[in-house]
């Protein structure tokens, strides 16, 4: 609830009161200050600028590279994937996303995908010997 609280804080948007409290507080919404940490710049705006989405997929993806006929059953929510596709989409169909480097280059995560590439990180340096 706290980081629904902080999310919320940063950047008020009328689109938050169209969410479902379920889908605030669930995988998505839990993931979020560790991809923050992790240096993730932190929109829920989709815009020219995404590399990344975050978004429930089925547990055989983590990660998926967008493509227009990418298949909604890769979404656990087809309603979040239709939305997001169609979003996708006109981003790609804009002139300015067409001359961005890597056009199309967009990759949808999965909390777990989050979570496994921060267990991958070597943030720590555990090494106590003496040098």
């Amino acid at each position: 609830a706290a980081a629904l609280g902080d999310i919320q804080s940063c950047d008020k948007s009328n689109r938050w009161d169209i969410v479902n409290p379920s889908d605030a507080t669930g995988a998505v919404a839990s993931a979020l200050p560790l991809a923050a940490v992790m240096g993730a710049q932190i929109t829920h705006h989709l815009h020219l600028g995404i590399t990344h989405v975050l978004v429930e997929m089925h547990k055989q993806h983590e990660q998926v590279r967008w493509r227009p006929s990418l298949s909604l059953n890769v979404f656990v929510n087809k309603e979040t994937g239709k939305a997001l596709s169609y979003r996708l989409e006109e981003l790609d169909d804009e002139e300015t996303f067409a001359g961005r480097p890597g056009k199309g280059e967009v990759l949808l995560v999965s909390p777990e995908w989050v979570r496994k590439e921060w267990s991958r990180a070597s943030i720590f340096d555990l090494d106590t010997s003496d040098d």
